[in-house]
């Protein structure tokens, strides 16, 4: 089963192609979340859209909003999110995802259809969003997250064991300022996400006037390098000064004026004389500028040992994606390779023509928390890289990655060779599919008794544009061309997306019965 995400900013769409018995099932539908309903309901769009609107417009949609909330019409503890970024199958479970929201589990019927079975928040230990791009180890069948946005702690890591229980959450308090933390990377012994040079501004959220994210020139990125069996360390907090906070005694800190510049604070008072741990204060602090922000972090969770935290500072690497990472020397050292948004000004205006993206190859020195070697593997404009999944977080040698035109749009797939690193070019194959003719995100699927790391296939969806027909297509990964093994033309235009998702059938066969968490 081949399933993929099509829209980037709108609701999701994804469209499942199935082959089984030699028979293949095409569908295409709407996942049905809690804003999605809500809003066929009300017949017309009413969440706010940080990245299409700004201005007045925006301002007026996030009033409207909030009077909603308000009026108990909405409420977006239930979800606020599109989860149109990628497809994820784990806890055979198949999830439809994206950062601003919890998980969709979708189930398939055996008609090939496609099912909404509700929000996973893995029974209620995950609020309110998780990343669209969690790391399912491929040995150990455990998952591995982030989450991210404007209210401190504004970067949390947690996992997730084989039988579906969350582990506790991990605040990343040295993340000091709201940035983008769109993917992450994880070896065996650690997790990995960038601190990149995009930052989120609180107040243009929440007043419609500025951009949601802007690029920073004067941050110099980092890549954060934790544990992966990373816990949590419990807060020593003086309860009295909490409660001073409490009942409003906020000129203790200089961030803090008055109750107006304060917006909307709240604790959960009963929370307060028992627990003081990040996960169990709520808090929101939508009005307050990015740097009060921090002091409010590190005054609640100064006490946090983050010993294990390493940050290494990388000048100039912003990576979205990665693709994939491995420990060496026994993890005193480890080896990312991601693709660097070189231009990474332009990402929030989405100017694909000013856009160029270099997959490099990172090592760093956990001990010493320092860069020793970086190199790019080819000039070309790649992105949006896949592995065989078989590899993930383990030393490996092949990547497939979209190359992209002016446009953005991938007009051919490369397959890059990691041991050709310090050469010109790690490119040992390349596809182009012609004129007019562009794909989305491939995905490599292994033979069942394949020989190597590369033994199988490359499968994507292709359209021409000029005769307006798209085809599931798959490649021989083996080839210098990456030539066709068979295409399969498809009913009905199926739009280029971005993230995707190979399961197999008998991964869809252990797809659980279970009710929605909430």
């Amino acid at each position: 089963c081949f399933g993929r995400q099509q829209c980037p900013i709108g609701e999701l769409q994804p469209t499942i192609l199935r082959i089984s018995g030699g028979h293949a099932t095409f569908c295409s539908c709407f996942v049905r979340t809690h804003r999605f309903n809500k809003e066929e309901e009300a017949g017309l769009p009413i969440y706010p859209n940080f990245f299409l609107v700004e201005g007045a417009a925006r301002f007026a949609r996030v009033v409207v909003f909030a009077v909603r909330v308000l009026t108990s019409q909405i409420n977006p503890m239930n979800g606020v999110g599109p989860t149109n970024t990628s497809l994820a199958f784990f806890n055979n479970k198949l999830m439809a995802l994206e950062e601003l929201d919890l998980p969709y589990v979708v189930q398939l019927t055996p008609n090939g259809d496609i099912e909404t079975v509700g929000q996973w928040g893995f029974g209620g230990k995950v609020q309110p969003n998780m990343t669209a791009h969690p790391k399912v180890d491929p040995v150990t069948g455990e998952v591995f997250a982030v989450r991210y946005g404007p209210i401190p702690p504004f970067l949390t890591y947690f996992r997730v064991a084989v039988n579906g229980k969350k582990q506790p959450d991990v605040p990343i308090l040295s993340f000091l300022q709201p940035s983008f933390v769109h993917d992450l990377a994880l070896t065996e012994r650690y997790a990995i996400f960038p601190e990149m040079q995009i930052i989120m501004q609180p107040l243009a959220i929440f007043t419609g006037f500025g951009a949601y994210m802007k690029y920073d020139a004067g941050k110099v990125s980092r890549v954060g390098i934790i544990p992966r069996y990373a816990t949590d360390y419990p807060l020593q907090r003086d309860k009295e000064a909490i409660h001073h906070i409490w009942e409003g005694d906020i000129h203790r800190f200089g961030c803090f004026l008055n109750h107006t510049d304060l917006g909307v604070f709240s604790f959960q008072r009963h929370l307060l004389h028992d627990c003081y741990k990040p996960n169990h204060v709520t808090c929101c602090l939508p009005l307050l500028p990015s740097d009060s922000h921090a002091l409010f972090s590190q005054f609640m969770f100064s006490n946090t040992d983050e010993s294990e935290m390493k940050w290494v500072e990388v000048t100039g690497f912003n990576f979205g994606h990665s693709v994939n990472a491995w420990d060496k020397k026994g993890g005193e050292k480890v080896v990312l390779v991601a693709a660097n948004i070189t231009s990474v000004e332009h990402l929030m205006e989405m100017r694909m023509d000013l856009m160029h993206c270099c997959v490099e190859m990172v090592r760093i020195n956990v001990r010493e928390g320092k860069v020793v070697g970086r190199k790019p593997l080819s000039a070309r404009n790649l992105e949006l890289g896949v592995i065989n999944p078989k590899f993930l977080g383990r030393k490996n040698r092949y990547a497939f990655m979209v190359e992209a035109d002016l446009n953005g749009k991938c007009s051919g797939i490369v397959k890059l060779d990691f041991d050709l690193a310090g050469g010109n070019d790690c490119v040992v194959a390349a596809r182009s599919f012609g004129e007019r003719c562009f794909a989305g995100e491939p995905f490599f699927v292994g033979k069942e008794k394949g020989s190597g790391e590369d033994d199988g296939y490359v499968l994507t969806c292709t359209h021409d544009e000029g005769s307006w027909e798209s085809s599931f297509v798959v490649m021989d990964a083996k080839s210098p061309t990456l030539d066709n093994v068979a295409s399969v033309k498809l009913p009905q235009r199926v739009p280029y997306g971005y993230h995707g998702l190979f399961v197999s059938e008998k991964d869809l066969q252990k797809q659980k019965n279970w009710k929605s968490s909430y």
